[in-house]
């Protein structure tokens, strides 16, 4: 099982970094909590393990929003997440310090925050390849080759096999598939039309692809 995004950040999006009216409406449904919001994913993760399968995380914009929120932000002017902020700060310049990716940061927050540290789930590395009969499965999308922003058309030119998450639309184009997300109802996703779906894409063994949709209950 391959998994993109399994962090939104909504706790603190960048993109409301500045929008008192969305801090307010945190406030008053008792969010806003970093922690908690990670340690609700890391929970996720574990409960999606199963014996017959690997788990395995493709890193992702949402997952990284972390990184640019600890450069970002100021834990004085946020209480809520202060303590939590200056735990992950520490963290960081631990790894800064010891020479090591800083990409890496969100697994380990994760497996810190997870009951069991996730054991048997692995967390990908940017450079990393995960094949699946011959399908690539490490690429989210938000980045191409050398330095460019990722999409369909980009991907597709290249000629290559690999299964997508980032558009968060179910879309077939040549060798490149993009599966949906698991769930629509998000605040930057309002409006009165929408490509999105809850849906999935299944790699069969022998390399054959299927978009797997969810509505009403059940999958078809």
């Amino acid at each position: 099982m391959v998994f993109h995004d399994v962090c939104d950040f909504d706790a603190r999006n960048h993109h409301h970094a500045a929008d008192p009216h969305k801090r307010f409406a945190q406030l008053v449904a008792m969010g806003g909590d970093v922690r908690n919001e990670m340690a609700s994913s890391a929970a996720f993760l574990a409960g999606t393990r199963r014996k017959f399968a690997r788990s395995v995380v493709v890193g992702s914009n949402h997952d990284l929003a972390l990184l640019r929120w600890l450069r970002e932000a100021d834990f004085r002017d946020d209480p809520t997440n202060a303590v939590f902020f200056l735990e992950a700060s520490l963290a960081l310049y631990r790894r800064i310090e010891a020479g090591r990716p800083v990409d890496g940061l969100f697994e380990q927050m994760m497996r810190h925050l997870a009951a069991d540290d996730l054991g048997e789930v692995r967390f990908l590395k940017p450079e990393e390849s995960f094949r699946v009969a011959g399908v690539e499965c490490a690429i989210h999308g938000h980045q191409a080759s050398d330095g460019r922003r990722g999409s369909m058309p980009l991907f597709e030119r290249m000629g290559i096999n690999a299964t997508l998450g980032h558009t968060h639309r179910p879309t077939t184009r040549g060798g490149i598939y993009c599966a949906g997300v698991c769930q629509t109802e998000l605040e930057y996703a309002r409006g009165p039309l929408t490509n999105w779906a809850v849906g999935h894409v299944v790699t069969y063994a022998t390399g054959a692809r299927q978009h797997l949709f969810f509505n009403g209950g059940r999958f078809f």
